[in-house]
C-alpha cells in the first residue's frame, strides 16, 4: 500500500517566540510519523526570519518533511494570499489527510476539504481549553454547529479539553467521540540518568524558582510576580523567567514597581531549557488556562518539584500533595502560600518530585505519534487498531 499523505497546518515556525506549544506539537508530529508509512508535509501561512524558524526548516528538510506556504519572506500577507498559497500546497502535495492545530488553521482545513477536488480528510487537534476568545460569538456557533459534524476526527491533548468538546449539544446528540492523545515528552528523557548540572547563568545563594512560557496573558506571569513579592518578604528567592513574548516590558515594569526586580531574571527564549531546569529548587506554572504543558512534564522528568495552577491539563499531570502542589489560578496569595510551604518542606517536595518522575510513562510523544498514526490509517479504512496509552 502506498504511504498516506498527511499535511499539518501550523501558524509559524518561530517556536517559543511567536509560536507556542501547539506548533511545537505539530512539527514534532510531522517529523515523528514513520516515513515508510507516511509522506509528510507542513503548511505555514506566515514566515518570520528568525534563527528558530530557520532551524526548524532545516530539521524538517533533513527528515524528509515538505514545507509549503510562506517560507522565505516576512512581508505581511493577506488572508486571500494565504488561502491562495494553501490551495497551491494542496495542488502540489495532494494530501489524503490534513491536520490543523489552531483556530485559523481549522478554517483553512475545512475550506480545503470542501473546495479542493481532492477533498482530503480533516483532523482537528485542540490544544487549549479556551477557544475563540477574540471572536466569542462566531466561536460559539462554530464550536456547537460546525466543528462536531465538519471534521472527520477531533483530537484533544487533555481529558479536560475532551470533556469540553463532547459537552457541546450537537456532539452529544450525534454521539461524536473526541480522541484524547496526550501531549508528551521524548521517551529518552525518562530513560536518561541525571547528568551533571552545567554552570548556572546566574550566581545566587538563595533558592531558585523557574517558570517557562511565552510572555502572554495565558501564562499568568503577572500573578507569579505578585506572589513573589509576598514570598520575598519572608524568604528571599530568585525567579528565572524563560521565554519571550509581547508582555515582556509590561512584566519588567511590574517587577520594578513591586521592587522585586533584583530577584527577577528574564532569560529570554532559550533552547537549553532542559539544561537549566536542574538548577531550580522549584518549577512554577501560574497559567490561567492550558492544554497539556510539555515543560511541566519536562520539569517532572528532571526531578524538579513543581507547583501549578489547577487548570485543564496541569491538574491532570499534577496530583496535589502527591506529585506536586496545585493552587487556584489568578490567586497570587494562594500561589505565594504554596511557594512558601514548598520552601519550608524540601524533603516532602523531593518525595513529590520522585513520585512525579515515576508517573510520566504515558506522557511520551512516541505514544502520541503512534495514536495519530493509527487514527490516520483508520480514517482511510486501513485495518489497524488505535493503540492504548502506555
Amino acid at each position: 500500500m502506498r504511504p498516506i499523505r498527511v499535511l499539518q497546518i501550523v501558524s509559524g515556525l518561530d517556536i517559543g517566540r511567536l509560536s507556542g506549544g501547539a506548533e511545537y506539537f505539530a512539527l514534532r508530529l510531522a517529523v515523528g510519523l514513520a516515513p515508510e508509512q507516511f509522506h509528510r508535509a507542513v503548511y505555514v501561512p506566515t514566515w518570520h526570519a528568525t534563527d528558530t524558524a530557520h532551524a526548524w526548516r532545516q530539521r524538517l528538510n533533513a527528515n524528509g518533511v515538505a514545507l509549503y506556504g510562506a517560507t522565505a519572506t516576512s512581508t505581511p500577507r493577506t488572508l486571500t494570499t494565504q488561502l491562495q498559497d494553501y490551495r497551491r500546497a494542496l495542488d502540489a502535495f495532494r494530501p489524503d489527510i490534513v491536520t490543523s492545530h489552531s483556530e485559523r488553521a481549522d478554517l483553512f482545513n475545512l475550506w480545503g476539504k470542501f473546495t479542493h477536488p481532492a477533498h482530503p480528510r480533516s483532523v482537528r487537534t485542540v490544544h487549549i481549553d479556551q477557544q475563540w476568545t477574540t471572536h466569542p460569538l462566531f466561536g460559539s456557533g462554530y464550536e456547537h454547529l460546525v466543528a462536531p459534524v465538519a471534521f472527520d476526527a477531533q483530537v484533544a491533548v487533555s481529558a479536560t479539553i475532551q470533556a469540553i468538546l463532547e459537552r457541546r449539544w450537537l456532539a452529544r446528540i450525534l454521539r461524536k467521540r473526541v480522541h484524547v492523545f496526550y501531549n508528551g515528552i521524548d521517551a529518552d528523557l525518562l530513560r536518561l540518568r541525571p547528568a551533571a548540572t552545567p554552570p548556572s547563568p546566574i550566581t545566587t545563594q538563595h533558592p531558585i524558582l523557574i517558570s517557562v512560557g511565552r510572555l502572554t496573558e495565558q501564562k499568568g506571569f503577572g500573578y507569579l510576580l505578585a506572589a513573589l513579592r509576598r514570598v520575598i518578604g519572608s524568604h528571599p528567592v530568585h525567579l528565572w523567567i524563560i521565554g519571550a513574548g509581547p508582555l515582556e516590558q509590561t512584566l519588567r515594569d511590574q517587577a520594578a514597581a513591586l521592587a522585586i526586580d533584583p530577584y527577577v531574571h528574564f532569560l529570554g527564549w532559550r533552547s537549553d531549557v532542559l539544561a537549566l531546569l536542574p538548577h531550580a529548587d522549584l518549577f512554577v506554572s501560574a497559567s490561567l488556562w492550558e492544554g497539556l504543558p510539555t515543560v511541566l512534564l519536562e520539569a517532572m522528568a528532571c526531578h524538579v518539584p513543581v507547583i501549578a495552577t489547577r487548570v485543564s491539563g496541569s491538574k491532570e499531570i499534577v496530583s496535589d500533595h502527591a506529585t506536586g502542589l496545585l493552587v487556584p489560578p489568578q490567586d497570587d496569595a494562594a500561589l505565594a502560600a504554596a511557594i512558601l510551604w514548598a520552601l519550608e518542606h524540601p524533603t516532602q517536595m523531593k518525595q513529590y518530585a520522585q513520585a512525579a518522575s515515576l508517573s510520566l510513562h504515558r506522557y511520551t510523544f512516541e505514544n502520541t505519534v503512534a495514536q495519530f498514526s493509527a487514527l490516520y490509517h483508520r480514517l482511510l479504512n486501513v485495518q489497524t487498531a488505535l493503540p492504548t496509552r502506555q
